[in-house]
């Protein structure tokens, strides 16, 4: 591979685009009184090459991860302190290695920010998408993953939901997802695709349950106190999409029941259309899972605030 002209080429473009953003980034951190660093992930630039330049100039590196990520986004890392979630997120740390010491559980900032991110009603969302009013709603955001694994899930929806059960399945387009959803759910009226005009909190917020694979919707749907289905479809390896056990956190971490089958799904649509007691059950354990997951004694602007201060002041 490395002999042949195509990886020579692109190799030669890589060391350009290499040189100028390391240039770019050493005199910005030359010509102006920076203290510290921060980024939210290490493995594509700015910050591959600023927490190397943090070493080169003896400045603290803070990692600071505001989506979900696994060893690929992480290893290696060159942090010298990791601004954490919570609880789960310390200890996946710690088993790879990093100091208890150098590990601060702060929250996420991202979702402080957009829980309070809503401005329609549900009675606006329902009228938009032409959802009954008694429907309970079922979000399930999709993810950049190969056609298949998608058309998997579009398949266990297709035939586990039918027009007479009192709810609505709103399929939520990741933008790199170029599936066209709305051409295979015709004639599924209780299956809708949000429209791309309808923020996604607004969803979130008026949605009873948020169905996800491995995205970071899960986590937001369970802050907004919502029931989560965890879907777990067979994904084939990829190197960027599925490279471990990523895509089963959400599932190992018991955020909500997982789903492995259009059987399984059907099911559990059965169980949270017939008993809103079961519906409770699994609020409180999307409930029991973010406890985990997000520290829930701090906000997280006013505790990175205070730690960002204190090393400052150190330099």
């Amino acid at each position: 591979m490395f002999g042949k002209k195509t990886f020579r080429n692109w190799f030669r473009k890589l060391i350009k685009k290499s040189i100028k953003i390391i240039a770019t980034l050493e005199e910005l951190l030359l010509n102006n009184p920076i203290k510290i660093i921060v980024d939210h992930v290490e493995i594509i630039n700015p910050g591959t090459t600023l927490s190397l330049l943090a070493r080169k100039f003896n400045l603290p590196f803070v990692n600071m991860p505001q989506v979900l990520i696994g060893d690929r986004s992480l290893i290696p890392t060159r942090a010298t302190y990791y601004f954490v979630w919570g609880k789960l997120y310390k200890e996946w740390l710690i088993k790879r290695g990093i100091h208890p010491s150098r590990i601060k559980e702060t929250g996420n900032i991202n979702f402080e920010y957009q829980k309070n991110n809503q401005t329609m009603s549900k009675q606006r969302v329902c009228q938009l998408m032409r959802i009954p009013s008694n429907h309970l709603i079922i979000t399930y955001t999709t993810q950049p993953f190969s056609k298949s694994v998608n058309q998997q899930i579009t398949n266990w929806f297709t035939r586990a939901v039918h027009s007479s059960l009192p709810l609505t399945i709103v399929i939520r387009p990741h933008p790199y997802d170029k599936l066209d959803y709305s051409r295979l759910f015709q004639g599924k009226p209780n299956i809708v695709v949000a429209p791309k005009t309808l923020k996604l909190y607004d969803l979130l917020y008026n949605s009873d349950i948020v169905a996800t694979i491995s995205s970071n919707t899960g986590i937001e749907g369970a802050l907004l106190g919502k029931a989560l289905f965890i879907l777990q479809p067979k994904i084939p390896y990829h190197y960027e999409h599925h490279n471990n056990n990523f895509n089963a956190h959400l599932a190992n971490a018991k955020a909500g029941p997982a789903i492995y089958n259009q059987r399984q799904l059907a099911s559990y649509l059965s169980k949270v259309i017939a008993s809103p007691t079961y519906r409770d059950v699994l609020r409180r354990q999307s409930q029991r899972f973010i406890t985990q997951t997000l520290n829930p004694t701090s906000t997280p602007s006013v505790h990175i605030r205070q730690l960002m201060t204190i090393l400052v002041r150190k330099r």
